[in-house]
């Protein structure tokens, strides 16, 4: 017998009511309401509801609602629960600020390296005036010098951010591996001068070589791509 037949045989008992009066206030025989008090749970609310009348109760006394787990565990588990969608929530308001923090910090890096990309080349244009632009490793070794007619010089000076990158890589005569080898260095060191000089190696070196370097290096393509 479940708790919800034993409490109404309980109640009945306790007040000295026969099965045989319930049965009639129900309006069918005896031995249906014994099957039917036996149910319990499998009863249907109309049913409880009916049987509560007959013994002057409520549904909820049927039930005993204050002495079943609903009543002791529902609002416990209900409330952690509640503090479950609080720290996930908060979780997530982190991960938001990480995601946020994240994309300031590429933003500023892809502003520092176009900035710088474009101080170099203002820089190294102001060297057009000797003919020539030197590209010099980190130890002031010169790794390569191009020289200008007077041409390429005027073609330059008029020439668009774009074109004169073009104008510029035209101009590197360093094979696949130098270019390379320059990159190893550059990786080695510190950053500030790393980000001055990757900046202007990034130009005079085409996207695609570039971009393959950094993949088998195991890195993505740079930021400021």
């Amino acid at each position: 017998m479940d708790n919800v037949s034993q409490t109404i045989k309980s109640i009945r008992e306790r007040k000295g009511i026969k099965q045989a009066e319930i049965a009639k206030s129900l309006g069918i025989e005896r031995t249906n309401y014994h099957r039917l008090e036996n149910r319990g749970v499998k009863l249907t609310i109309e049913q409880l509801s009916q049987i509560a009348d007959a013994l002057e109760v409520s549904i909820s006394d049927l039930l005993d609602i204050e002495n079943t787990n609903i009543s002791s565990k529902e609002p416990e588990r209900l409330l952690d629960l509640e503090n479950r969608v609080v720290e996930l929530k908060d979780r997530l308001k982190d991960k938001e600020t990480l995601l946020e923090n994240a994309e300031r910090k590429l933003t500023q890096y892809k502003d520092f390296f176009e900035f710088y990309s474009d101080w170099l080349i203002q820089q190294k244009a102001m060297e057009l005036k000797l003919g020539k632009i030197q590209i010099i490793d980190y130890d002031g070794k010169i790794i390569q010098t191009m020289n200008f007619d007077e041409y390429e010089k005027y073609e330059l000076s008029k020439a668009s951010k774009k074109k004169k990158l073009e104008l510029l890589q035209e101009k590197v005569t360093l094979n696949k591996k130098e270019k390379f080898e320059v990159l190893d260095e550059l990786m080695n060191y510190p950053d500030t001068d790393m980000f001055f000089m990757s900046a202007l190696i990034a130009y005079i070196i085409d996207d695609e070589d570039f971009d393959r370097y950094f993949v088998k290096k195991g890195y993505k393509k740079l930021l400021y791509k």
